[in-house]
């Protein structure tokens, strides 16, 4: 007698009971019946009819159960992506900042005195154009002249154009780079209080 996916639906409710069972999490045990059901309609031609198929099908969860139960005992840490994929794994996370804010200080270094400071109270700071322009003793056009100036210019230094294509060589938008490693470069320009 041979078993079909038809079988293996009139076991789903006591499956998932089952999967509630082991792991004691909604979300958990459909995942878990999700890929004992997958698992069991893969392998359904190894199924050997002189057993219960109910007792296949359990024994396939259990396997799976305590397969993922082993995995996260020697790799903690891990979340499912990162095996499956390896995100993330050879490299942290911060290293490509680090290198991103480095070439981003010495950008910031070069511009002109007025920009910098400018750009390091608005950027770095969070202040107003209102904030900047009474700290820094400028009219607020100014503020804004000067901003745009030195966002123009490191935009240029950190990301030229490309001749050729008449765009942009790197992709990375603002949102992409991590605030925290942003006040590192408060300090390099000295700013009235």
């Amino acid at each position: 007698m041979s078993m079909t996916a038809a079988d293996i639906v009139l076991h789903v409710p006591e499956l998932r009971r089952y999967a509630r069972q082991l792991t004691r999490d909604n979300n958990a045990a459909e995942d878990l019946l999700q890929e004992t059901l997958a698992r069991a309609l893969n392998k359904l031609h190894l199924y050997d009819p002189s057993g219960s198929f109910k007792g296949w099908l359990c024994t396939i969860m259990k396997n799976l159960f305590l397969d993922d139960r082993r995995r996260r005992q020697k790799w903690p840490a891990c979340s499912f992506v990162e095996q499956e994929h390896g995100a993330g794994r050879f490299r942290k996370p911060e290293q490509i900042d680090r290198l991103v804010l480095k070439e981003l200080r010495a950008a910031i270094l070069t511009l002109p005195e007025a920009q910098r400071a400018v750009l390091v109270g608005v950027v770095a700071h969070g202040w107003s154009y209102e904030q900047a322009s009474e700290r820094l003793g400028v009219a607020i056009g100014t503020v804004r002249s000067r901003l745009f100036r030195a966002r123009s210019a490191l935009l240029e230094m950190l990301d030229p154009a490309d001749p050729a294509k008449g765009r942009r060589r790197r992709g990375r938008t603002a949102d992409e780079i991590d605030p925290a490693a942003l006040a590192e470069v408060a300090e390099l320009a000295p700013l009235a209080s």
